[in-house]
Formats: C-alpha cells, sequence, structure tokens
C-alpha cells in the first residue's frame, strides 16, 4: 500500500474542494466536501497507479509547505488595486477551465487503461 500526500485548497468562485497530488501526473479532483474529495483522489491514484506502475514502489516524497510573503494589498492605490481585482478574477476562472479540461483529459484519460 502506497501513502501520497494531497494539497487541498477552496475555491471561492466555484465553491469547491481541490486536491492535487504533487507528483503524480494527472492526479487532481474536486468536490463540494472533504470526506467527498478523499474519495475522488483515492480513486484517482488507483487509476494513476494503474497507468504508472512504479508509483506502487515509489512514490514522490512529502517534504513540507511554506509560506511566501509577498507585498500586500496596502501598498497599491485604490484605482491600481481594482484593476488587479478584475485581472485576478478572470485568473480565477482561467483557472477553473484549466482544471476542469485537464481532470477529463488527463485524469481520466491518461490514467484509465484503453
Amino acid at each position: 500500500m502506497a501513502t501520497f500526500t494531497a494539497y487541498i485548497e477552496y475555491d471561492e468562485v466555484s465553491r469547491l474542494y481541490v486536491g492535487t497530488v504533487p507528483g503524480v501526473p494527472g492526479a487532481h479532483t474536486q468536490a463540494e466536501t472533504l470526506d467527498e474529495l478523499q474519495q475522488n483522489l483515492k480513486e484517482v491514484l488507483e487509476l494513476c497507479m494503474d497507468e504508472h506502475q512504479e508509483l506502487r514502489e515509489h512514490s514522490p516524497r512529502f517534504v513540507g509547505v511554506q509560506q511566501i510573503e509577498v507585498a500586500s494589498w496596502l501598498r497599491f492605490p485604490q484605482s491600481t488595486r481594482s484593476q488587479w481585482n478584475v485581472c485576478f478574477s478572470a485568473l480565477a476562472v482561467a483557472r477553473l477551465v484549466v482544471v476542469y479540461l485537464t481532470m477529463y483529459s488527463v485524469s481520466v484519460g491518461s490514467c484509465m487503461k484503453t
């Protein structure tokens, strides 16, 4: 039995939990609850392990997480902040589209044997 570490975040736009397993190609999914996300991640990992047999013996080793501090919004004038908010909103939508497309073309497609 292999053990993997997943990175989980909550997407405010879609109101879904998004889970990714670093180092495992195609191992990411989303769900409305953490319990459902855990089950989805388990299913995706089982599919990926069927496709990539080497994961059974050499799973990625979790090292840790880091928090990186960046400049706060307080340093930007109000007009610049509103422009950045629009930009970040567009990026959030684009990211959801990429996650959705990747899930269906990579997670299911590449991890399932044909």
